[in-house]
Formats: structure tokens, C-alpha cells, sequence
């Protein structure tokens, strides 16, 4: 790679995009011409990439089923964030690949480059959303590697969602439901071997105080607050897409159990090895009791996080990567 471009939206939720922000500035670190410019014409959940005279589109949508026809009609590669096979365009199959998981998060180099895009175009200021990205972790602040010990407790940390707020497919059952019935019985379950519960928002306040967590909730203070947990509980996001704490969770070397992974990763993750699947809230405590009583096995699955982040996830080799596939 020697040349590369990334277009954002005049309207870009940089917050979204953080990530693909930062993976992009760490190229200039790696000694790569690259640029940084604004484009009216990209859609502000879908950055463009330029490496090389390719054009990529990355779409960062959770919904599977949601595509930009501009950016389809343009782009040589789009790389779909929520990626299902069966409902990519037929007519544009060969161009759509799963872009693997993500997270938000915040580099020095990627908070000058923004810097930098202000400062050229300050009217932007007044309409890009960029002010939660201020506030979000350094990649290096999610890591927890393998090698380091992990306290044998139990981690899930979740929000709760108005109706208005769900995706096609959603409910509030089959989203908020889960997440308050599993939390009480993992309370219960476990007792003080467990950790989290429901962001202290509004909803959750009013119809599940008993459920409010006592770890911090503030983006960087739960970073740092979880890393050390060793087993963490999967949930979905909304449109059944990968959810960032999946990312967060192998970023730490977690041991992870939850529910079925939707959509495709171009770099699966293999159950029993990176992941334990549950349907169930009974086969979601037996699976947590599996782990804290098996510790060989339990590191096992802590390697191999720390190595699938290492390979797949960490900011610095997303664009290397996703360019060195075609």
C-alpha cells in the first residue's frame, strides 16, 4: 500500500466511524501517504476509502438489509460491518464482503487528523457529530492481554431501549426482556461473582431500579473498571448485529458466552474456542459455572481472544488488512 484517501460525510457521526478513523491515522504512522478529506456525496454511516485507486465503501450500519445505493454504484469494494449473504444485492454479490468487528475508540494520531479536517473546513465543526468522540477510550485502554490475570467474575454490562429505538426485528422482549432476565438470574446465580447490570438511563431507572449497575458507566471509567473480568456475557445489538462489546471483550482476553452470532465474519470466530454459545438463561449460568471451575480451560479461550484481536481487530492492522484481501 502506498497511497491512501479517506472521504467522510460533512454530517459524519464521527463517533461510529471512530474506529475506521483510527485505524486509518495509524497508517501515517506506518509511513503512508495518506489524506483525510470531506465529500458531500458519502453517506454519513458509510465512509470511503480510496488505497491505490480501489475504492472501498465501509459500511458501518447495523442493519444487514440496509445498503447505499451511491456508494454500491461507485465503490469496487463494499465492506458491510452487519453482513448476511442472503440479503446482499444479487446483482452486486461479488463486491460485498463482511468487514469483521469493531469498536469506538479514540487514537492520538486519528484526534489530530480530526483536528487537522476542522481546521480546514470549520463550518464542519457545526455539522459533523463529533462531540462523544472526545470522550471515547485509546485503543490501548481496551487491551488486557492473556498473559496478564483476569479475576474469575462475571461481566454484563447492557442498556435497555425505548420501542422507538429498535431495529426491524427487534422487540421489547426479544431485546430488553432477555437482557433483565438474564441479569437477575446471573445475580442470583452468583452472587458477588457477578458484575454490572442495566446503564442508569431513564428507562431503566424507572421500570428496573433494582437492576441499575454499580460499575461506572461513563465510556472510559468502564474500560477501566472491566478489563480484568475474566468471563463476559453476550448480547446482540439491535438488527441482530455484532454488538462493539464483542470487540471490547476479545480486545481484553475475555472468555465469552452469549447468545448466536448473526450475520458473517470474514475471520470466524470458533465456537468452544472463542466462544461459547447459549439459547438459554439455565445453559448461560452452567456455561459461566464451566469456566470459573475449569481455569486451563478458561485461559485457553483468554489466548485465544488475545490472539484473534491481535490478528483480526487491533486499529492499526484493520486497513492493511481488509486492502492485503484484494
Amino acid at each position: 500500500m502506498r497511497d491512501a484517501v479517506l472521504l467522510l460525510s460533512p454530517n459524519q457521526s464521527i463517533y461510529h466511524a471512530s474506529y475506521v478513523l483510527s485505524a486509518f491515522a495509524a497508517l501515517r504512522k506506518a509511513g503512508r501517504r495518506i489524506g483525510i478529506c470531506l465529500d458531500p456525496s458519502v453517506d454519513p454511516a458509510i465512509p470511503r476509502l480510496r488505497i491505490d485507486g480501489t475504492l472501498y465503501a465501509l459500511d458501518l450500519h447495523d442493519s444487514d438489509a440496509r445498503y447505499c445505493s451511491s456508494s454500491l454504484a461507485v465503490c469496487d469494494i463494499y465492506a458491510k460491518r452487519s453482513y448476511d449473504a442472503a440479503k446482499v444485492p444479487a446483482v452486486h454479490h461479488a463486491r460485498v464482503v463482511p468487514f469483521g468487528l469493531n469498536y469506538a475508540c479514540r487514537s492520538l494520531r486519528s484526534t489530530f487528523s480530526l483536528a487537522r479536517i476542522l481546521a480546514a473546513h470549520p463550518t464542519s465543526a457545526l455539522t459533523m457529530h463529533f462531540g462523544p468522540y472526545i470522550h471515547l477510550p485509546a485503543p490501548e485502554e481496551f487491551e488486557w492481554s492473556a498473559d496478564q490475570p483476569a479475576d474469575p467474575l462475571i461481566l454484563f454490562q447492557t442498556r435497555v431501549w425505548p420501542e422507538d429505538g429498535l431495529g426491524a426485528g427487534d422487540t421489547i422482549e426479544n431485546v430488553n426482556g432477555v437482557r433483565v432476565t438474564l441479569i437477575r438470574e446471573l445475580r442470583k446465580a452468583f452472587g458477588n461473582r457477578f458484575h454490572g447490570g442495566l446503564v442508569p438511563d431513564e428507562i431503566a431507572l424507572k421500570h428496573y431500579p433494582d437492576l441499575v449497575a454499580s460499575l461506572p458507566h461513563r465510556r472510559g471509567r468502564y474500560i477501566a473498571a472491566s478489563r480484568r473480568f475474566m468471563i463476559a456475557i453476550y448480547s446482540r445489538g439491535l438488527h441482530g448485529s455484532h454488538a462493539f462489546k464483542l470487540a471490547e471483550y476479545i480486545a481484553s482476553s475475555k472468555c465469552i458466552v452469549g447468545e448466536p452470532l448473526g450475520g458473517t465474519l470474514p475471520y470466524p470466530l470458533e465456537e468452544g474456542l472463542n466462544y461459547v454459545t447459549v439459547r438459554k438463561v439455565d445453559e448461560c449460568l452452567a456455561a459461566c459455572e464451566a469456566l470459573l471451575s475449569d481455569p486451563t480451560r478458561a485461559n485457553e479461550m483468554r489466548r485465544a481472544n488475545w490472539e484473534y484481536y491481535q490478528r483480526y481487530i487491533r486499529y492499526d492492522r484493520k486497513i492493511e488488512l481488509l486492502a492485503s484481501s484484494f
